[in-house]
């Protein structure tokens, strides 16, 4: 399998080059690509900052950071409308600066994705959507009926739904391929859009469940989660004195050694 990163980022540069090195150590030759979510006014210095450890650096030319948070697959669809469907590869990994992944992509992933798309923590959304925020805060209630209406007109599919979250999702050519084809709505977040198109095209869903189980998942929320809380050092070291611990952490926001065992941080 033919894997490329789509390396995203907006601010830290010396965290983003750290994580770069280490993508380098365990991918050798594999394409990262970085996606440029900050201010327009950083883009020349992060593209000259990091330009040894990529391929190149595309800004996403929009102005707002809220828009860009809330839309990391249109964001994504710009780049592949423009670049990234002259690309040839089998997979790509959108991981996001403050992840990390301290093994190559095929130990991680596997073959997950190869038949649509691979999302972290993929979640029925039956279990969390009565205290969820995309689906009980207006005016994200609303728009999430409006999203699931328009699917239906559009595409047939009425359930069941999922939630999933960002930082470390894989989707394969032929899904991108679709999904760009896509008048994609600016409706609720793509924690919703990206499993609900997914199923409605008919492609397979995968969870990583060796990454983070599900939406705030008790046990797995001091290994990886997505709501502001650090992973502690010590965490990630004990990990990796383990024969099969786990190799992926989210959200950490310090260097590691890019060089020799890592468990010596």
């Amino acid at each position: 399998m033919k894997r490329i990163v789509l390396f995203r980022f907006h601010k830290d540069l010396d965290i983003c080059m750290n994580r770069l090195k280490l993508l380098h150590r365990f991918n050798p030759g594999v394409q990262i690509i970085g996606l440029w979510g900050g201010e327009a006014s950083g883009f020349q210095e992060a593209q000259a900052t990091l330009a040894p450890y990529l391929d190149y650096v595309w800004e996403i030319p929009e102005a707002s950071p809220d828009w860009k948070w809330m839309n990391g697959d249109i964001s994504l669809m710009k780049w592949y409308r423009q670049l990234g469907q002259q690309l040839s590869f089998d997979m790509l990994h959108l991981l996001e600066w403050d992840l990390l992944v301290l093994d190559s992509l095929d130990n991680v992933y596997g073959t997950a994705g190869r038949g649509g798309v691979a999302l972290t923590a993929l979640t029925p959304l039956e279990r969390i959507q009565d205290n969820w925020h995309w689906t009980t805060h207006e005016p994200c209630r609303e728009q999430w009926h409006q999203l699931q209406q328009l699917v239906k007109e559009r595409h047939g599919w009425q359930g069941p739904y999922f939630a999933c979250q960002g930082p470390s999702n894989a989707f394969s050519k032929a899904f991108l391929d679709r999904y760009v084809q896509e008048d994609i709505p600016e409706l609720v977040h793509e924690e919703l859009r990206l499993p609900l198109f997914a199923q409605a095209y008919g492609f397979e869903l995968t969870g990583l469940p060796h990454i983070y189980r599900e939406i705030k998942h008790k046990e797995d929320m001091r290994f990886f989660n997505c709501e502001k809380v650090l992973i502690k050092k010590k965490t990630i070291r004990w990990e990796l004195l383990k024969p099969r611990g786990r190799k992926v952490f989210h959200p950490y926001q310090k260097c590691l050694p890019t060089k020799g065992p890592l468990w010596l941080f």
